[in-house]
């Protein structure tokens, strides 16, 4: 019988190949798993992924109604590091599909567990959105940002502190006309690209 734990693995590796609905359908496993062991951790977890591999893969319509589903499933679940992953994921979908307000309560939720729960990499995930979508000032985005960007790199979160860079850079240069910021913001966002040899983000940040 397969684990859990390797069809989360092996869900991970079809994604990272381009592999959405694949990844979605062994994740799908992994839920009904989940729910037979009452694993609400690991089912908030699994949805979340899903969630997320809806959206990349082009369709964040689905995104939604997974992440909304997981949310059901899950509904009254203690606080946790899977729970605030999928509270991050879901406000990613609204926002997406154009419900901002309740994104940004949604993302605000997601920071406080992921905070508490110490989860450290979704915390610096729900902080990018909450900068990137939520209709705050500009000198409050650029905060947030810069916060998500100092709290990836001081965990090795190259990815996660690219894309930080990157957004915060837009901010600077779109919104406040500060370019001299601009370059340093996206000179590092540069930086993570190479060190993490990812072709494709080298060429998107230059």
């Amino acid at each position: 019988q397969q684990s859990m734990e390797l069809l989360e693995r092996l869900g991970a590796v079809l994604s990272r190949l381009g592999r959405f609905q694949e990844a979605i359908e062994v994740w799908r496993r992994g839920i009904e798993l989940a729910r037979e062991q009452e694993d609400l951790e690991g089912l908030a977890r699994l949805f979340a992924l899903a969630a997320r591999a809806a959206w990349e893969g082009g369709d964040p319509k689905r995104g939604l109604e997974l992440a909304q589903e997981g949310m059901r499933a899950v509904a009254g679940a203690p606080d946790s590091a899977g729970l605030a992953d999928l509270y991050h994921e879901t406000a990613r979908a609204l926002f997406f599909n154009g419900e901002r307000q309740q994104g940004t309560e949604t993302v605000r939720t997601a920071l406080r567990m992921a905070e508490q729960a110490g989860a450290t990499r979704v915390q610096v995930e729900a902080l990018i959105s909450y900068g990137t979508f939520s209709d705050l000032p500009l000198v409050e985005t650029t905060a947030q940002l810069e916060r998500a960007a100092e709290l990836a790199q001081s965990n090795r979160m190259l990815e996660q502190e690219g894309r930080a860079r990157n957004n915060v850079s837009l901010v600077y240069g779109l919104g406040l006309g500060r370019f001299d910021r601009t370059h340093q913001q996206i000179g590092r966002a540069l930086e993570t690209a190479r060190e993490t040899g990812n072709l494709a983000m080298q060429v998107f940040y230059g």
